[in-house]
């Protein structure tokens, strides 16, 4: 986003008995000497809960009852440090995407395992203690670099498997050239969305059930027509999939969402919403022969001083992109 990668974490050991937590786009920081405090991570007001859950999920302190303990076993205390370039509510699923960087760079600092495996489970035990309920889809995202195709079998216990789909040149310029993302200027929060979608699952509810089978299939199209190189009809499995997800929330777009869509049609030829919807990003794929810079004209003059705007975003392709995203 923007020329950057949008989300950092650090973590360093200190030669102090502390826990020093630090947010930089929250401007915040806050020092520990009670392990019982860094373990307490379900408050949502806690600016540092996502910090907490990820020491947690980590192993790191399992086994001490005292903070004095583990820094006798470690050497010394930590610092855990994070920065985020994203509006919060965005629907890029960066909560999850930050607890991987923090993750992996609390196991570089203290030479825990840092499989890709691993950090999944480990960032989908950090979302239940902090109570977001999210899933594993965000951080594989997240921790994959480029476009890929990602499946999982159901059980409590994920199978992950994640194919970097393998597009020729021609291909990956059209797309490219043709994505974009645009804020809508709206901020929204997932955890209510996705009790509400998952509620009508566990009701084993037809009409979501089906929603949720076609959206799968919509998926495997999409694969298959970016490695045949058909932007155009994975744009349309893509706007396809948006009417399939509003079936199973109502709220995944809302008046201002829909105009945005409205007012950019003719420019157009796919839509999604980003994560929950109803706010945040919204992702469209141009039609084939307009450029950027009219979509851009078009929200500019219909949109001034809203907050609804093209971002500068691209994908990232880097060889190991989850050293990068974790220090």
């Amino acid at each position: 986003l923007k020329g950057a990668l949008p989300v950092h974490a650090e973590a360093e050991r200190l030669d102090g008995c502390e826990v020093v937590l630090e947010s930089s786009d929250q401007s915040a920081s806050a020092r520990f000497a009670d392990i019982g405090e860094v373990r307490r991570c379900g408050d949502p007001r806690d600016p540092f809960a996502l910090h907490k859950a990820c020491l947690a999920a980590s192993g790191i302190l399992d086994g001490f009852e005292t903070l004095e303990g583990f820094c006798e076993s470690a050497g010394g205390g930590i610092r855990l440090s994070t920065s985020v370039d994203v509006p919060k509510g965005s629907g890029l699923g960066t909560s999850s995407i930050l607890a991987a960087a923090c993750i992996k760079a609390l196991c570089g600092a203290f030479g825990v395992d840092c499989s890709d495996d691993a950090v999944y489970d480990c960032v989908f035990a950090a979302e239940q203690m902090m109570g977001t309920g999210g899933g594993w889809q965000d951080q594989v995202g997240g921790l994959s670099p480029g476009i890929k195709y990602f499946t999982s079998r159901p059980g409590m216990l994920q199978r992950i498997d994640v194919e970097l789909l393998d597009l020729d040149d021609r291909t990956l310029r059209e797309l490219e050239d043709r994505f974009v993302l645009v804020f809508s200027g709206q901020r929204r929060l997932a955890r209510n969305v996705l009790r509400a979608e998952m509620n009508q699952c566990v009701r084993n509810d037809r009409g979501a059930m089906a929603a949720v089978a076609r959206i799968r299939e919509l998926c495997a199209l999409m694969r298959f027509h970016l490695l045949n190189g058909d932007v155009t009809a994975f744009a349309r499995c893509m706007d396809e999939q948006l009417e399939h997800v509003k079936l199973l929330d109502k709220g995944a777009t809302n008046t201002c969402v829909d105009y945005i869509f409205e007012v950019c049609a003719d420019l157009v030829e796919g839509r999604s919403v980003c994560g929950a919807g109803g706010g945040g990003f919204l992702q469209m794929i141009l039609k084939e022969g307009v450029s950027r810079e009219q979509l851009e004209k078009r929200i500019r003059d219909e949109f001034r001083g809203c907050g609804v705007e093209v971002w500068d975003a691209g994908f990232y392709f880097a060889d190991d992109m989850g050293e990068e995203a974790g220090r």
